[in-house]
C-alpha cells in the first residue's frame, strides 16, 4: 500500500521540501563541519530514498572525509 501511494505521488508530481542539517568530518585533521541546506524530494522522504538524500548532502559538503550524519530533517511548508 505504501509503495502504491509513493508511486501515485510521483505520478502526480508531488514534491516535498525539507530543511536538512548534518555534521561530517572535513579531512582527517580538521575536525567537525556542519551543513544546513534545503532539499526537494519526490514525493517525500522514506526508507527507500533516504540514501539518496544522504548522497545529495555528501555531494554538497566541502571535502568530506566521512559520510555526513544527518542530525535534523524538518518538513517545510503546509
Amino acid at each position: 500500500m505504501k509503495k502504491a501511494l509513493r508511486w501515485l505521488g510521483r505520478k502526480c508530481r508531488i514534491t516535498t521540501w525539507y530543511h536538512v542539517a548534518a555534521t561530517y568530518q572535513r579531512d582527517s585533521h580538521m575536525g567537525m563541519a556542519y551543513i544546513s541546506l534545503t532539499v526537494s524530494v519526490m514525493p517525500w522522504i522514506h526508507e527507500d530514498n533516504y540514501k539518496d538524500v544522504v548522497a545529495y548532502v555528501e555531494s554538497q559538503a566541502d571535502k568530506p572525509a566521512t559520510t555526513p550524519c544527518i542530525t535534523s530533517i524538518t518538513r517545510l511548508g503546509p
